[in-house]
């Protein structure tokens, strides 16, 4: 695999809702104040998420074996811009 897409997004929004399937690439989700998730970080995920008041794991939210996740209480750094690499497995 190798990375064929990524996406620029150039704010900080105020809160993220997540119900998505991490992996197997890298993802970086940041939030000025909180995110909320009920992902599925799957197996070979690299995923980080950051905010600055809170982050809340709901019902759903699965962290595969071999997966890696880390969640910090820090928020938008000052950095405009917030980038996610997709690692995109396309059958040709």
């Amino acid at each position: 695999m190798a990375i064929d897409d990524f996406f620029i997004t150039e704010f900080c929004p105020e809160y993220h809702n997540l119900n998505l399937t991490h992996g197997p690439y890298d993802y970086f989700m940041e939030a000025n104040q909180y995110l909320r998730s009920s992902s599925l970080v799957s197996n070979g995920s690299n995923t980080v998420y950051e905010a600055a008041q809170f982050i809340e794991l709901l019902p759903g939210f699965q962290i595969e074996l071999g997966a890696n996740f880390e969640a910090k209480i820090d928020g938008c750094d000052g950095d405009p811009v917030n980038i996610i690499a997709l690692e995109i497995e396309r059958n040709k």
